[in-house]
């Protein structure tokens, strides 16, 4: 985790262990993460100076043998593998995860060396042209981010009246409160049905608790408005394929996701179907992991999972779309939060979701301010869209400048440059005269060892 995919350091989550016996990071090391997901095997980072960091045996720490191969560019390199995909179809798996061994890397990468001083002149541009995409990425992020928080301004005012405040100065609309009164009693009448629960008052709204809102809308609870179906309370047996099992990492950001799908037979269909036929203008919603996702119902057959129900307006006082934007509402998840329980995962119950606070126009206006967000939220939406073709377009650069930068392409070649044979030639010498001080020292050691026995 304290590499990221881009191939630097990351200090953001740390652990720690005890400060002896260990084995510190220095200046010109690369660190190869070893042991990951498949996906995330071989990222690489070079140590840019001397430091008291130790390393997992997650990561390979490789420390060059010679000043003649800058440790950035072998860093850049293993990079650039990674980011082929080259780990990934070379390593070896295991349960949950995967890992390339010393003995794969040693003798199966091959690292191209140019001259030396084409090796600083490869690291020097790579880290200027990096810098630049990296801002570039980082404002598009910051823009996303602003459309974020207008989509969440627009949603604001439209649920606290100032979307549509000027439309009701020349539009005069009333809610009809027996309509309210008489839809608690239908929904509760369809939830008796079920036999599956008691019912029980629902409490006092505290207005105090709630915003201003214009003089003809209304407060109501979820259960005054809403009737929900849930499933049937058994999970089914799953086949390889047949109808879709909908569960709530399949509903994100108001849509179905349409993978990581499960699947029940044709055969168990009709005896896990969802209790009262789903039907159009229908709404999904996750009652936990994660809490509040939303979205309209498929045309198509589906079962649901246990933390998944659906939603059923009552139309005659409240516009489906105008429920689901309400939804994603802050003001909603607030108080979808507070009537949540859990420490690690966070959920809601039926009989805690049928006290949250719904706020209810006259239906004229209703479907004015879903036209007004419809609006507003386009532009927001295709602005969103350039930007994540953007963010995609960096990340092929960023690939891109890898891949020519390690053909030689990205900077000039000097003829006054060293030979890379040359270079190499001097590298195996230098390594050869290493590994014979090594045994000579080895030796030594040997025969130290021995005397101080015979002393003895």
């Amino acid at each position: 985790m304290n590499i990221d995919s881009k191939g630097e350091i990351d200090l953001s989550n740390l652990k720690y262990v005890s400060r002896k016996d260990y084995d510190p990071l220095l200046k010109g090391d690369v660190l190869f993460n070893n042991t990951n997901s498949p996906k995330l095997l071989g990222k690489t980072a070079v140590i840019k100076k001397d430091t008291n960091w130790a390393y997992s045996n997650h990561m390979t720490r490789i420390r060059l043998v010679t000043s003649d191969i800058e440790p950035a560019f072998v860093s850049s390199y293993l990079q650039n593998l990674f980011v082929k995909g080259f780990f990934q179809m070379h390593c070896v798996h295991h349960v949950n995860q995967a890992s390339v061994n010393i003995g794969f890397l040693a003798e199966k990468v091959n690292i191209p060396i140019p001259p030396f001083s084409e090796q600083g002149r490869v690291v020097c541009k790579l880290e200027e042209l990096f810098t630049r995409l990296d801002a570039g990425v980082e404002s598009l992020r910051n823009v996303k981010a602003q459309l974020q928080l207008y989509r969440q301004a627009v949603l604001k005012h439209a649920f606290n009246g100032k979307l549509t405040e000027e439309w009701r100065k020349t539009h005069e609309f009333k809610i009809d409160t027996r309509l309210v009164k008489n839809s608690h009693k239908e929904i509760i009448e369809q939830r008796k049905k079920t036999g599956k629960r008691t019912y029980e008052n629902l409490f006092p709204i505290n207005y105090g608790d709630l915003p201003v809102i214009p003089t003809n809308w209304v407060w109501v609870r979820f259960e005054e408005a809403i009737y929900v179906i849930d499933y049937r309370g058994r999970t089914p047996p799953f086949s390889l394929e047949g109808i879709p099992h909908l569960r709530s990492n399949n509903i994100k950001d108001g849509k179905i996701v349409w993978e990581n799908l499960k699947y029940i037979s044709k055969k168990d269909y009709q005896k896990y179907m969802v209790r009262g036929y789903p039907q159009e203008s229908d709404i999904l919603f996750t009652t936990e992991a994660p809490l509040g996702e939303i979205a309209f119902v498929p045309d198509q057959k589906f079962s649901i999972a246990q933390r998944v129900i659906i939603l059923r307006p009552n139309r005659e006082i409240l516009n489906p779309e105008f429920l689901f934007y309400q939804l994603m509402s802050e003001r909603f998840k607030g108080r979808l939060l507070r009537k949540g329980t859990g420490t690690t995962v966070t959920g809601v119950s039926y009989r805690n979701l049928r006290q949250v606070e719904l706020v209810i126009p006259p239906l004229e206006e209703q479907k004015q301010i879903v036209d007004y967000i419809k609006s507003l939220l386009s532009v927001v939406d295709e602005i969103g869209k350039v930007i994540n073709q953007n963010l995609l377009y960096s990340e092929h650069l960023r690939q891109s400048v890898l891949k020519i930068a390690f053909e030689g392409k990205l900077v000039a070649q000097d003829p006054s440059d060293e030979p890379a044979e040359r270079l190499l030639e001097r590298i195996r010498k230098e390594k050869e005269n290493n590994n014979n001080q090594k045994r000579k020292t080895t030796r030594k050691n040997r025969n130290q060892r021995r005397l101080d026995g015979y002393v003895e």
